[in-house]
Parts: structure tokens; C-alpha cells; sequence
């Protein structure tokens, strides 16, 4: 037979029970808005990431849009360049002209600086010490 000890225990398994899935509905709640929250702000993110895309590959284009130019131009000042100019010597260029996508070539180095070139001593000066 059951006892009043016995409901007592129960009464208290219950109550801690009823306890516990009151807090674990609470985490639910609280895990859920964050996942929520989470989410909503992944979403925002991938749709910058998509945004970044585009602007990157718009920009893309313009760059290459602009070194087409830019090698047409190049072409067309070697082919004006190979031209020999009025009054200028036959079979003599101006400027050398440059290839496709290679870089200007670098200016020449500046010339050595000139060095002291020593007199020689005339008879007055063999008292002066040359130390330079």
C-alpha cells in the first residue's frame, strides 16, 4: 500500500520535473531566437559577399576594358614611331619602339661621377702635402 511518505517523494519528482522541462523550454526559446538572429545575419552577410562579387567582377571588366585601351594606344604610338618623321635621317628612329604588355624600359643609369683626375706636382708645390 501507498503512503503518505511515499506521494510526498512523488509530489516533489514531480514538481522538480515540471521545473526542469520549465527551464529546458527556456533554453529552447532562448537557443531558437539566437539561431534566428544567427541566420538572419548569415543571410545578410552572403548577400554582401554577392554584392562584393559583382562590384569585383564589374571592376574586373573595367580594369581589362582599360588595358585593351591602353594596348591599342601603345600600338598605335610604336606603329606612328616605326614611321620615319619628315626631315629625319632615313632608317633612323626616334624611339625604340616598346613590345605588347611589357613595361617601359627602365632609364639608363645616371654616368659614374667623375673622378678627381690628380695634377701633377709643379716644382712650388712639393712643400704641400697631397693628401687627397
Amino acid at each position: 500500500m501507498i503512503n503518505l511518505e511515499q506521494v510526498q517523494k512523488l509530489e516533489k519528482k514531480v514538481h522538480s520535473a515540471l521545473t526542469y522541462i520549465s527551464e529546458l523550454r527556456e533554453e529552447n526559446k532562448m537557443l531558437r531566437d539566437k539561431l534566428a538572429g544567427s541566420q538572419k545575419k548569415m543571410a545578410e552577410l552572403e548577400e554582401l559577399v554577392d554584392t562584393f562579387k559583382r562590384e569585383q567582377d564589374s571592376i574586373e571588366q573595367g580594369i581589362l576594358s582599360v588595358l585593351s585601351k591602353l594596348d591599342k594606344l601603345e600600338d598605335e604610338v610604336s606603329t606612328k614611331d616605326a614611321s620615319p618623321r619628315p626631315g629625319a635621317p632615313p632608317g633612323k628612329k626616334d624611339a625604340a619602339p616598346t613590345g605588347g604588355n611589357s613595361p617601359a624600359a627602365p632609364a639608363a643609369p645616371p654616368p659614374p661621377p667623375h673622378a678627381e683626375v690628380e695634377k701633377p706636382l709643379e716644382s712650388g708645390d712639393q712643400d704641400e702635402l697631397d693628401i687627397f
